[in-house]
C-alpha cells in the first residue's frame, strides 16, 4: 500500500474515532493504528517512517523502561508504557524476533550447545538461508549454496508462488534440513501472495484485494488467534503434502511474536508437531545487551518461551545492511571471528540478480551480495579459522531426542 493510501486510511479512521469520542494520539514517525485490545487509545501516524518503538498501554514505568511521550490532538500530552516493535523489512524483523522470542536461562552457565553434547571449546554454528519459495531467484541460489557453499539449513515460505518448485527439488534430498518460515504477510508492493487457508474461514488474514496483509500491524489489528492457528497448520500441512519434512519453524517478519496470544498459538503448534520454534535462550549477558540496545523484553513472551521444552539458540545473528559488498563481507567476517560459546544461527537472505528480482524489492542488491558471501573464499576461510562446528536444526533435535531417550532408559 502506498504512503498516500495509508495516510488516507488513517485519516479516515481517525475521524471516525474522534466522532465516537475516543481520544486520538498523533505520534511522529510511526505508521499504523493500534487495536482496541492493546490500548484504550487509537494511535494515528502521519510520519514517513515505517517503524518505531511505541508504548501502548497505561502502566507505571519500571526503572529500566524508557518513557515515550505522545501528543494528543487537543494538545494534552500523555505517557504510555509497554513498547511494541513495528519492523518494516525482513532484516529488521529478524533482529526483532531474536530479541523478543527469548527463553529464560535454565542453567546459569550452561549453553544449549553443552546441553546437547556439542564440544564446549568451539562455537557451534547454523548457517541458514531463508526465503525459499519466494521466487525463482531465491530458490536457485538456495540450491546452489546448499550444494556448493556454506549453507546447511534452508527455510521455506509455503504460501509463496515458487514454493512448489522448491519442494520438487527438496524431495530429492531426504537429509535436507528445511524449516518453514510461517508467512502471514505479503510485504512487496508489486509481488503479492495470499495465505493458504480459505478466506471464508480466515477473513482477518486477507487484505481487501485478497492478498496477505502487507504489514505486521495490519495482521495484529485484523486477525484472531484462531485464524492464525488455522493458517500455521495449513502451512505445515502444505509442506508435508509436498514431500517436505520440516525440521523447525520460524516466523516471517516476526508477525507471530507481535501479540502474545499469536505467539502462544505458534509455540503450541510447534510443540504439538515436535518442531523447534527458532527462539533464543535468554542469558544474563543477553539481557544486559538487549537493555543497552533499548529493546523490550515482554514478560508474557518470556514466560511462554520459558515453558517451551524444545531446543533453542544461544544467539541469533544476521548479515547487516551495507553500502558495498566489501563492507558487508568485512562485517560478516568480524561477526564470525566474534562467535561466542553456544549455538549461534546466522541468517542469510540470498538471491540471484535478475531484472525481475530488481522489480520485487528495492533492496535487491543486499540479497545478491548475501548470495555471494555464502561462497566467498574469505568468508569460508574465516569460518575455518573460527573452528566452528557446523550443525543443523535436524542434528539438534536428533541429539535432544537421544538425550530424552537415554533419560527414560535410566529411569526404567
Amino acid at each position: 500500500m502506498r504512503d498516500s493510501s495509508v495516510n488516507q486510511m488513517l485519516i479516515g479512521k481517525a475521524a471516525a474515532i474522534k466522532a465516537a469520542g475516543r481520544p486520538t494520539l498523533r505520534v511522529p514517525n510511526l505508521r499504523g493504528l493500534l487495536a482496541d485490545r492493546l490500548s484504550p487509545f487509537k494511535l494515528v501516524s502521519m510520519g514517513s517512517h515505517l517503524y518505531g518503538r511505541l508504548c501502548v498501554r497505561h502502566a507505571r514505568h519500571t526503572s529500566n523502561e524508557r518513557r515515550v511521550q505522545v501528543q494528543t490532538v487537543d494538545g494534552r500530552s500523555s505517557v504510555l508504557s509497554k513498547r511494541v516493535w513495528l519492523p518494516t523489512n525482513w532484516v529488521v524483523a529478524v533482529v526483532w524476533v531474536a530479541l523478543l522470542a527469548v527463553g529464560a536461562s535454565q542453567a546459569a552457565a550452561e549453553t544449549w550447545a553443552e546441553r546437547l553434547g556439542y564440544p564446549t571449546d568451539r562455537p557451534v554454528l547454523i548457517v541458514n538461508a531463508e526465503g525459499m519459495g519466494m521466487c525463482y531467484e531465491v530458490n536457485a541460489v538456495g540450491r546452489d549454496c546448499f550444494e556448493k557453499g556454506l549453507v546447511r539449513s534452508l527455510c521455506a515460505m509455503p504460501p509463496c508462488p515458487w514454493f512448489s518448485e522448491f519442494a520438487q527439488w527438496a524431495r530429492k534430498h531426504e537429509s535436507l534440513d528445511v524449516g518453514l518460515l510461517i508467512t502471514l504477510n505479503s510485504p512487496f508492493e508489486n509481488y503479492r501472495w495470499p495465505v493458504l487457508s480459505p478466506r471464508t474461514e480466515t477473513p482477518g488474514l486477507y487484505d481487501p484485494n485478497g492478498y496477505a496483509w502487507s504489514t505486521i500491524l495490519q495482521v495484529t489489528l485484523n486477525s484472531t488467534p484462531e485464524e492464525v492457528e488455522r493458517e500455521i497448520r495449513a502451512q505445515i500441512q502444505r509442506a508435508r503434502a509436498a514431500g517436505i519434512r520440516p525440521t523447525h519453524l520460524k516466523t516471517f517478519l516476526g508477525t507471530l511474536v507481535a501479540r502474545p496470544d499469536f505467539f502462544a498459538v505458534y509455540l503450541n503448534v510447534a510443540r504439538e508437531n515436535w518442531l523447534p520454534a527458532g527462539v533464543v535462550e535468554l542469558t544474563p549477558e543477553l539481557v544486559e545487551r538487549f537493555r543497552r540496545e533499548g529493546f523490550p523484553l515482554d514478560d508474557e513472551v518470556i514466560e511462554l518461551v520459558r515453558n517451551y521444552p524444545l531446543p533453542k539458540l544461544d544467539d541469533l545473528r544476521f548479515v547487516p545492511l551495507a553500502d558495498s559488498y566489501e563492507e558487508k563481507r568485512t562485517a560478516l567476517i568480524e561477526m564470525i571471528e566474534q562467535l561466542g560459546p553456544g549455538i549461534t544461527e546466522i541468517l542469510f537472505l540470498p538471491a540471484m540478480k535478475s531484472e525481475a528480482f530488481q522489480h520485487i524489492t528495492p533492496d535487491w542488491e543486499q540479497y545478491v551480495w548475501e548470495a555471494r558471501l555464502l561462497s566467498d573464499p574469505e568468508v569460508l576461510a574465516a569460518v575455518k579459522r573460527s573452528k566452528a562446528v557446523l550443525t543443523t536444526w535436524h542434528e539438534m533435535m536428533r541429539r535432544f531426542d537421544g538425550m530424552a531417550q537415554t533419560s527414560t532408559e535410566k529411569a526404567e
